[in-house]
């Protein structure tokens, strides 16, 4: 079939070829180097993303450590100096430093040995165990007021952290104790959140209590889960612990689930591990639990002296990054069919009014030629030269064959006409 084809359109489909090729080249390596770049560009912005937002989490963990620090400190050395502390101080104190605070919610006071308070309205706060526990709840964080202070009974049990500190209490190195990220409820509802706590001792250095402080994560994944920070559709910001446990994500029902148990792929489980180790990691394959392959950022950091370890997960989907690259690949495609079009059109145009017409026009003349010389016809045409390319010379020595052939046919002619009459004469006696 191919071979029947004339010599036009072999030219046309040929070029046509070639230029759908150049042009498929063409579009791969736009698009390997402009996706290699946006690719490029999304792991460096979730690295820096990661690394902004651990900034922020390190200043909320740790502004819960160093209130229970000082206020443990005040409160000791207050007992230390004068063998009791004032009730209406005391509780101002505390009022006070958790009212100027910009992310902790909760403050409790817990001790065993109520001796150390004088004054005040301390009866109020006596357990029937005969301890004094008082918790203290800010219930609008960042602005001034809105504390309110309540009894809690069986604080003990109910806040773990208690029995922490109190197994490890040293008066002659007194540190805070952490307690674990669960599940807390001061009587004001449920909430996700981690106590920290430090020791109180009296005068003799003999272990009586703790002042603490508790960090409710909700509050600060109103910032972390803000939409107006995403850079892309899909965008995730997750606070894990160093045991992998999501803090905070944006599905409550992630809450407290391991991220390798919560998500099986493979990826997953490499975070993990990452996190566990407290180690900083990147990826370009994260494959999340909503089956998206995303560019991952894991920033691991620790609060103050090294007393505890999470990690920030960034994650960014790569639809989203590289939807403008598709957007222009559809563009390009579009230009480059058009752009074949017109240069299939201005092809046909000038093969056939170059190539095809003339080489018809020579084919025609030839054909007349030959039917001539089989004395088929009586008459022959040169070829009308209008060019003097290649095809307009081939025409000009094929004139010229022609009237040479003719002129030499036509003396022919003359002679056997010549060479007839003479037989004729001859035949006649003349």
């Amino acid at each position: 079939m191919f071979k029947s084809l004339s010599i036009g359109t072999k030219l046309i489909l040929f070029t046509a070829i070639s230029i759908v090729l150049g042009l498929a080249i063409m579009i791969a390596f736009i698009s390997f180097q402009v996706s290699s770049n946006m690719g490029y560009q999304a792991e460096e912005s979730v690295k820096l993303a990661s690394k902004r937002y651990v900034n922020y989490m390190e200043g909320s963990l740790n502004e819960p450590i160093m209130l229970s620090r000082a206020v443990g400190m005040s409160i000791t050395d207050s007992i230390k100096d004068d063998g009791f502390i004032d009730m209406n101080i005391l509780t101002n104190l505390v009022k006070d430093t958790l009212d100027g605070s910009m992310h902790t919610t909760y403050a409790f006071l817990y001790l065993n040995d109520p001796s150390v308070i004088s004054g005040g309205d301390k009866e109020k706060f006596m357990c029937k165990d005969g301890v004094f526990s008082m918790v203290l709840n800010d219930t609008t964080p960042g602005v001034t007021g809105g504390i309110k202070i309540i009894r809690l009974d069986n604080a003990y049990q109910k806040i773990s952290v208690l029995e922490t500190i109190q197994q490890q209490a040293n008066a002659n190195n007194p540190k805070v104790a952490f307690g674990k990220v669960t599940k807390l409820n001061f009587g004001n509802g449920e909430f996700i959140g981690i106590n920290f706590a430090m020791p109180l001792f009296n005068k003799t250095g003999k272990y009586i209590g703790a002042i603490g402080f508790s960090l409710e994560f909700s509050e600060i994944a109103k910032v972390l889960l803000d939409p107006s920070l995403d850079f892309h559709k899909g965008d995730q910001r997750i606070l894990l612990s160093n045991d992998a446990e999501f803090v905070i994500h944006e599905n409550p029902k992630a809450l407290l689930q391991k991220l390798d148990e919560y998500n099986h792929a493979p990826t997953a489980k490499t975070i993990a591990e990452a996190v566990r180790s407290n180690k900083d990691l990147l990826l370009d394959n994260f494959l999340t639990s909503t089956g998206f392959e995303s560019y991952a950022s894991v920033v691991s950091f620790s609060t103050i002296n090294n007393s505890s370890h999470w990690s920030i997960l960034v994650t960014t989907p790569k639809a989203s990054v590289l939807a403008p690259l598709y957007k222009l690949q559809f563009a390009i495609i579009i230009v480059a069919i058009v752009f074949l079009f017109i240069i299939l059109a201005i092809i046909y145009i000038c093969v056939r009014k170059l190539v095809t017409v003339r080489i018809g026009t020579t084919l025609h003349s030839l054909e007349n030629f030959f039917l001539f010389l089989n004395h088929k016809r009586n008459d022959v045409k040169t070829i009308e030269v209008h060019n003097n390319d290649e095809l307009g010379q081939m025409g000009k020595i094929i004139n010229e064959n022609i009237l040479a052939t003719k002129q030499g046919l036509e003396q022919d002619n003359q002679a056997v006409k010549e060479s007839v009459s003479t037989v004729q004469t001859v035949e006649r006696g003349d």
